[in-house]
């Protein structure tokens, strides 16, 4: 039951940022995927799937 419970809860995180273009490099918080694709930089969205998990409990 528990295996099921965190499938939905990464389905949920998943979900709920797939549309969202929040990004950090650096500390910093960027806005725009375009940004970093200018750059040359690989974006990593935020908050991972570990803090978000843990904000929720």
């Amino acid at each position: 039951m528990r295996m099921n419970q965190m499938a939905l809860d990464l389905e949920t995180w998943a979900r709920h940022y797939a549309e969202e273009n929040v990004f950090e490099h650096n500390g910093e918080i960027i806005d725009s995927e375009k940004a970093f694709c200018s750059a040359g930089l690989h974006a990593q969205a935020k908050p991972n799937y570990h803090e978000w998990l843990a904000s929720r409990s």
